[in-house]
């Protein structure tokens, strides 16, 4: 099941229960549509507004993530279009964002090289995308750069980044904490630190990257 709205970005975007106003994530395009999907794992609910999703055939959902006209559950997928944005604080993923297990994982997906967030700073904490304490949530074929950790995993597990690539940060990609964590085929270039760094996050696996 497919769901498809076209969305001036001076409006609300969601992702993973963070409400992104302008002045939290602002695209540099002059002229711009954002293009939305959402696709549901079942049996939960999705609404806002002007729509409604209940009952998709699949596994039940599990997790929910609200926040202006938008409710979404496990096992749905938010589609971030291509652009530059420009970040004015981390996007942060907490444990009320999360997934319930690997067929029910919430994921946030963007346009490989084509969906950049910037978080245009690598001072103390300017993190570019943070789960903190999230679990079963995947982050795929986006890229964070200008960043004091492009993607932190902390205190959470069962996460997974794939295809995303970070780049002109302090630090890349930082797991710690948590367990059974998971990057898959991720780059990470030009950053002064580390590429990928792991620490107290047992059972995680750093693969193809």
């Amino acid at each position: 099941m497919m769901i498809k709205r076209t969305i001036p970005v001076l409006l609300v975007l969601l992702v993973s229960g963070l409400l992104f106003t302008t002045t939290a994530l602002t695209s540099t395009s002059a002229s711009y549509d954002l293009s939305w999907w959402t696709v549901d794992g079942g049996g939960g609910k999705s609404s806002g507004s002007d729509y409604t999703v209940s009952g998709a055939i699949g596994q039940p959902d599990a997790g929910s993530m609200n926040g202006g006209d938008y409710a979404l559950t496990g096992g749905d997928t938010v589609y971030v279009d291509a652009g530059q944005y420009s970040l004015s604080a981390s996007v942060l993923i907490t444990a009320a964002d999360s997934g319930a297990s690997t067929g029910s994982v919430m994921t946030i997906r963007g346009v490989g090289s084509q969906t950049v967030l910037d978080r245009g700073g690598t001072g103390a904490g300017w993190h570019g995308i943070h789960l903190n304490g999230a679990t079963y949530v995947l982050v795929r074929d986006i890229v964070v750069a200008h960043a004091s950790q492009a993607i932190r995993i902390e205190n959470g597990g069962g996460n997974e980044l794939r295809d995303c690539t970070v780049w002109g940060s302090t630090a890349g990609i930082v797991m710690a904490g948590g367990g059974t964590n998971r990057v898959q085929g991720c780059r990470a270039h030009h950053n002064a630190a580390q590429g990928v760094y792991v620490y107290a996050s047992p059972y995680s696996i750093v693969a193809d990257s």
